[in-house]
Formats: C-alpha cells, structure tokens, sequence
C-alpha cells in the first residue's frame, strides 16, 4: 500500500502546475535586440545605438525620479528640456536597453546664465535666462544698482549660485548750457562709482570741449558693469551761449568800415573763435563782399551819397548761427565827370561853353562857368541847375584870349575840382567890311575920273 505524503506534498504539485500553466500562455520571453547610451553634446541629448541603428525610429521617455512628472521627445533634444543636477528614468519605444540604468544631467555652469534688460516705462527688470528649463526676473532698483547678487534657480535640485553684479537702473542724463558743456548723469546711485562714458553723434567724446557750440549733437551715456553694459536714451545737446552781437558801421564819403562786438556770459572763451562774413548792396548793384581781417572788415570804393544795407553773417566753426542786418549811407562826395569842358565859336565875338557830370554825388546843386581876361573876372554863369549845361558868352572883345573856369558843386557844398579851358575870339569882321567900304568908294570915284580923263584925251586927240 502506498505510502500518503499529506497535504504540503499536493499544495507543491499544484503550485508547479500553475507555473507551467502560465509559463504556456506568455509563451517564451524576448529579450531586447539593443543597446542605446544618452550622451549631452553642444547643449543637446543625443543617443548613440548600437548596430549603427537610426534613432529617428524610436520614440523616447524621460521620467523625472524628483516629481515624477515625464516629457516624450525625439532626438536629438534640446537642453531646454531638462533641469541640470538631475536623474532621469529614460525608456524607449520600441524596446532597447541603456547602458547605465539611468540619465544624469551635469550641473549648471555660469556659461549656462545668459541675462537681459526689460525696461517698461519706469520699471526695470533683470532677466535671467539659461540653456536648461530654468529662468527668473529680479526688479531693480537704484538701491541694488551696481551690487555683487548671487542667481539661483528654485528648479536647480544642487542650488547652484551663479555670481553677477546689477546693472544699474537705465541712465537718465543732461547737459549743462555752457562752454565747455558738461554732460551729467542725474539718477546715478550710489553704488555706481564710476561714470558713464558719452557718446555724441557716433563718437566717443573724450573731452568735452569737443562739443562745439552752435552745433546740434546727439548724446548717449553708457555704463559698463562688467556684465554688460546699460544705455540712456538719447538726448539733443546744443550750447546756446547767449552771445551779444552788437555790429556797428562807421562810413566816409566812399567806404564803409564794419566792425562788431561780441559778449557771452556763458561762453566767454569762444568770442574770439567766430569768422564773420559782411556783404553790404544797393537798390542797383549786386551784393559786395568786404575784406575782412577777422574784425573788422572794410568796403572801399563805393559810390558816394549812396544808402547800402550791410548784412552781418555770424559764425563758429564754419556754421552760420546769427545774421544782422543795418542799414547806412556814405557821405556825399565831389560830383563825378569823365569829359572836360568844350567850347565852340558862336561869332566873332561870341562863344559856347559845354560841360556835363555823371552824378552829383549828393543833392542836386549847379554848374558854374567864370569868364576871365588875365585873371580879371569878366563873366559869371550860375543859371545851370541841370547835369549838362551849355554857357553862352557873347559881345565879347575882338581877338582876345579868355580862360574859362568851369566847376560843378552839389547842394552839400562839394565841388569838383576847377576846370580850366582857354578860347580866343576872332577879329571884329563887322569893321573890317566898314573900312573895305571906305576904301572902296574914293577909289572908284578916283577911278572913274582917271577914266574919264582918259576919255577926254582920246577924243581931243580924235578931232
């Protein structure tokens, strides 16, 4: 008779049936056909499989093992994805196995930390950006401005401290109106110990009496610190130096002498620096250019008598920045001619006298002529009140020398200088043909008689 071995024998056999049960319905079990390695290159997650296989095919899962919240990517994968200093679970789809059981990421670098400058209105924030999923905004102020601030990331599991000195708030800056001028910086925190350096119209300023008045600029202020640089708006900058321009013209009778005074209160050192150009004209001539020896400038060979409008042309270095005009007028002068005075036989004993000028030179006066015989004065016309006169001299002496003196003076009481012109009159015809006819009559009569005797002698001598 058998021998019963109770019932753990019978709970092992049908344990072993149970497993070979299973083991029928799973079938054999499969074993992954590749290995894969996760490597980080140029801030990317690569994975390099075996067998050259493509990764393009294979989809993958990383599992954060702090929160266990879990992204899907394909390769190659950005930094962006992941968080440094951590450990992630990493399965890929279909089925291949890792060559470490998980994925590491490296610790955060100071390579890693990129920052901006966000300024909206008043309000400026420092932005701090990495190559991983992490970033933060901080507010500035002027009380943090310029300090030592140490970045760190809640999202860092190692609490990585980055060092980076603030910036300060955006730079207001302005000028003083004065040469030289002064550019300021108006909301510079304490912290900040060092200046801007300023930037005017593309070029750096080194100096800031390179800031020429009367010009228009276009100013920047900079700050470097160390991190970066921080820039103001830009401002327009142009010195208005109060300058006091006084011209003044004296005049003669045919120049006009223009000089000026220059006074700043602002700017005194630069009254010495301007170049000035004059241009004076009349109603008829074109505009005339000075001779200018820097101050003053001198018109010469003007027309007498004559109103001319002068225009002041002020300017520094090159740039006109002040025009004055004034108006003046030479004083008359001696009334102008180009001919000499002409005579002409109007009889025997009678003659005309012609002169003309070509301005008076002042107002309007007359044209004299005086008759003399060795210096005594015989005639004196005055009644030409024109610029052409004709003098007539009559019943004059009989071939006799005469010098004529001929001058104009305007009503200013200037006169040109005094002409001299001789002329002679001829014999007196009129007598001349009185004795002929004198002459003439006896000796016909005396004529006629001899005649007759004659007469009288042939017709005696007849009988």
């Amino acid at each position: 008779m058998a021998k019963f071995h109770g019932p753990r024998f019978l709970f092992l056999i049908l344990a072993g049936l149970v497993l070979c049960t299973a083991d029928d319905k799973n079938g054999p079990e499969t074993s992954p056909k590749c290995n894969y390695t996760l490597e980080e290159e140029n801030d990317t997650v690569t994975v390099k499989i075996d067998k050259n296989d493509s990764a393009v095919k294979y989809k993958i899962k990383f599992t954060d093992t702090s929160d266990g919240s879990s992204t899907e990517e394909s390769f190659p994968m950005s930094l962006k994805s992941f968080k440094p200093c951590q450990n992630y679970t990493v399965t890929l789809t279909p089925s291949c196995n890792p060559t470490t059981g998980f994925f590491k990421t490296r610790e955060l670098v100071d390579s890693d930390v990129n920052h901006t400058l966000k300024i909206t209105g008043a309000k400026v924030q420092v932005c701090f950006e990495t190559k991983w999923d992490l970033n933060k905004c901080i507010d500035l102020n002027t009380s943090i401005s310029c300090t030592g601030y140490s970045v760190t990331f809640n999202g860092d599991p190692c609490k990585k401290s980055i060092p980076f000195t603030l910036p300060p708030v955006k730079p207001v800056i302005s000028y003083t109106n004065e040469f030289p001028t002064k550019l300021r910086w108006d909301n510079q925190p304490s912290n900040c110990l060092k200046d801007l350096t300023y930037n005017c119209n593309g070029l750096a300023v080194a100096d800031f009496k390179d800031l020429k008045t009367i010009h228009n600029h276009i100013c920047t202020g900079t700050y470097d610190y160390g991190n970066g640089t921080v820039t103001s708006d830009p401002i327009p900058v142009k010195i208005d130096c109060d300058i006091v321009n006084e011209p003044s013209l004296s005049v003669s009778h045919n120049s006009i002498h223009a000089s000026w005074q220059l006074d700043s209160e602002k700017c005194p050192s630069i009254t010495t620096d301007f170049t000035w150009k004059v241009t004076c004209k009349n109603g008829s001539t074109s505009s005339l250019k000075g001779h200018c020896t820097k101050n003053p400038c001198e018109f010469s060979n003007l027309e007498f008598f004559t109103e001319y409008t002068c225009e002041f042309e002020a300017s520094y270095e090159n740039k006109p920045f002040n025009t004055t005009t004034k108006t003046t007028k030479t004083w008359p002068g001696q009334p102008s001619y180009t001919k000499s005075p002409t005579t002409k036989d109007e009889s025997h004993n009678a003659f005309k006298v012609s002169w003309s000028i070509n301005r008076w030179n002042g107002i309007p006066g007359k044209i004299f002529a005086e008759l003399y015989i060795n210096d005594h004065l015989e005639d004196n016309k005055t009644d030409c009140n024109g610029m052409s006169c004709d003098f007539h001299f009559t019943n004059l002496y009989y071939s006799t020398q005469y010098k004529i003196k001929v001058y104009a003076q305007n009503g200013n009481g200037n006169r040109t200088v005094i002409l001299d012109v001789d002329h002679s009159t001829k014999y007196n015809d009129k007598a001349l043909i009185g004795f002929l006819a004198f002459l003439i009559v006896p000796t016909s009569v005396a004529v006629l008689f001899v005649l007759y005797k004659i007469y009288l002698l042939k017709r005696e001598k007849s009988r």
